[in-house]
């Protein structure tokens, strides 16, 4: 996996987003999506440990979907975050391939960027299938 400087982290998401929307499984879209710091909105109440990379830890926020899974929300910028929660003031950065790599919830989507024109919405294909999770594109 491509690690993205986070000084451009959320230019190169927010473009990979924009590539994703006209051709949904672009790999390279996709592994620079993967490479890019996302935003973990931190419920009311809830305390991290400052520094610790474990994911166990991580409460990721469910969207209900009707007629459809659920699905974790993250954001690739503060702005789009407040935009779609605007109760929500504060956040987790992590890098989205390593959210994904470690997706402790099988049957749980994700959608980054939730509420924006450039959101995209992504399904485990199979829940940790040989130790990975596939990911792809909802239409």
């Amino acid at each position: 996996m491509m690690w993205i400087p986070w000084e451009v982290s959320e230019s190169v998401a927010q473009q990979a987003l924009r590539d994703l929307a006209g051709a949904m499984e672009d790999p390279t879209a996709l592994a620079a999506l993967a490479g890019c710091e996302v935003l973990i909105p931190v419920v009311a109440g809830v305390s991290y440990t400052h520094g610790r990379p474990d994911f166990v830890h991580l409460l990721l926020p469910l969207a209900e979907r009707k007629g459809r899974h659920p699905a974790a929300l993250v954001f690739t910028s503060e702005e789009r975050m407040t935009r779609a929660l605007r109760e929500v003031h504060r956040y987790r950065p992590v890098i989205l391939g390593q959210l994904i790599e470690h997706w402790p919830l099988a049957g749980v989507g994700l959608i980054v960027d939730a509420g924006h024109p450039d959101s995209l919405c992504l399904s485990p294909r199979c829940a940790k299938q040989h130790g990975e999770v596939s990911w792809r594109p909802i239409v």
